[in-house]
């Protein structure tokens, strides 16, 4: 009789242990028709974000809009743009790039990191008629247009280096281009700062 309840009682825990690990199983596809397997747990992928730091895939508004160009490989100047066609397009409202190492690539583009140029083209509000002034800090190269009149001209390869251009501007509404490329990687910048008629230097952003 006592040999009969251990048994019992065996068959009853191996009876437990398969049905916990049926708890566990799950069906999967089979070629011909289904088989049962123990579910794998799937392993976390790690992506790597791309920044946005020279702007954003997501159109801003009053955001300047930037073409992304690739150009050839030792490339001294600004391109031509007039003769490219863009790889893709960024929108941002301020241009605020310190001096860093770039090596993520552009958010919905490509993972470019060198020989790459970029065309912004943005407008802004003047809230008085006066002198503005437009410092640029840059590398590699970079030009500013306001209303299409040149102010600004940064051009060529070079370490961080900044220019100042004034121009006097009606009060109302104004166009603005901003023109850069980037040499051999990594290191780079594109800073923008406009000085209001009376007022105080500041990022520019554009509206």
């Amino acid at each position: 009789m006592k040999l009969k309840f251990a048994l019992f009682l065996v068959l009853g825990v191996f009876a437990c242990a398969l049905i916990a690990q049926a708890g566990e199983m799950e069906t999967i596809p089979w070629p011909g028709g289904k088989k049962s397997a123990k579910a794998e747990k799937a392993m976390p992928v790690e992506v790597k974000k791309t920044e946005a730091v020279f702007g954003g895939t997501k159109m801003i508004p009053g955001a300047m809009k930037g073409e992304v160009f690739f150009i050839p490989e030792d490339s001294g100047s600004l391109p031509d743009f007039s003769v490219l066609k863009p790889n893709g397009t960024i929108y941002t409202k301020t241009l605020n790039v310190e001096p860093r190492s770039f090596d993520t690539g552009f958010p919905g583009i490509s993972d470019r990191t060198e020989w790459f140029a970029i065309r912004y083209t943005g407008s802004f509000t003047a809230a008085a008629e006066g002198d503005f002034s437009f410092r640029v800090l840059s590398d590699d190269g970079s030009r500013v247009y306001i209303d299409e009149t040149l102010v600004v001209d940064n051009d060529g390869v070079h370490p961080p280096s900044e220019l100042t251009g004034t121009i006097k501007l009606t009060k109302g509404k104004h166009a603005i281009r901003v023109e850069f490329f980037q040499g051999p990687r990594y290191e780079l910048a594109l800073q923008l700062f406009v000085t209001t008629p009376g007022g105080t230097e500041r990022i520019f952003e554009s509206d």
